[in-house]
């Protein structure tokens, strides 16, 4: 019998009633629980973050900007890039960009509490989108 893959959901409740988004993991590719890297510039919003998906059975990782984002990823490898798109220092469109180039197999989720990145998010590069 070949392996058996694990399906984690994370619940968003935000739009129209509840989302659920599912991360798959097939056991013995990362030993352990699957990896999140969280980034957000509002440190209350990605600590929060993390503490929820280490509850949910996840492992999590903190950065505070793009740049830190690209350090962390390097470093600790995760399988889920979760990002705000407005940062300073490097933004969550090019940090994840410069993550996937190296990790190509981390997934990514983009978010923003800015109307004004809808814009961003249309130009974003197909290797963002379609992965």
């Amino acid at each position: 019998m070949g392996p058996r893959n694990t399906t984690r959901f994370i619940s968003d409740p935000v739009i129209r009633g509840t989302r659920m988004i599912a991360f798959s993991k097939t056991p013995g590719q990362n030993r352990g629980r699957p990896k999140v890297l969280v980034v957000d510039d509002e440190r209350v919003i990605a600590d929060t973050l993390a503490v929820i998906l280490r509850q949910s059975g996840f492992e999590t990782a903190t950065a505070y900007d793009g740049m830190e984002a690209v350090q962390t990823a390097t470093a600790w490898h995760p399988d889920l890039l979760i990002s705000d798109v407005v940062m300073p220092r490097m933004n969550g469109i090019e940090a994840a960009l410069l993550i996937r180039a190296s990790i190509p197999d981390c997934k990514v989720l983009l978010f923003s509490g800015q109307a004004s990145t809808a814009e961003m998010l249309v130009t974003c590069p197909r290797i963002l989108i379609h992965s």
